[in-house]
């Protein structure tokens, strides 16, 4: 919807940034080998787009230069799932 244009990317970024960011920091190379297994370059790739779209949204806010300066570090994505695992459902 954000490569559309019907919402708008800020909006995306206040409520959705972590969660999305930290989730394709645990899962990107899943979808790296499947996308491979499965000859499919377009599996999770608007997931992707997204997640590319709020990297760089996260430089710009934080001032920063290059995406890299705003990784999600593995460690980053571990924890933040052990706290998703923990949430009550």
């Amino acid at each position: 919807m954000v490569r559309k244009g019907w919402l708008p990317l800020d909006a995306v970024w206040q409520s959705f940034t972590s969660a999305a960011r930290h989730y394709w920091a645990a899962c990107h190379q899943y979808v790296t080998d499947t996308r491979n297994h499965l000859q499919d370059k377009t599996y999770y790739s608007e997931f992707e787009f997204l997640v590319d779209k709020l990297d760089q949204e996260e430089v710009r806010r934080q001032g920063k230069t290059t995406k890299e300066e705003v990784a999600i570090t593995s460690k980053m994505a571990d924890d933040f799932l052990q706290k998703e695992s923990a949430l009550e459902t």
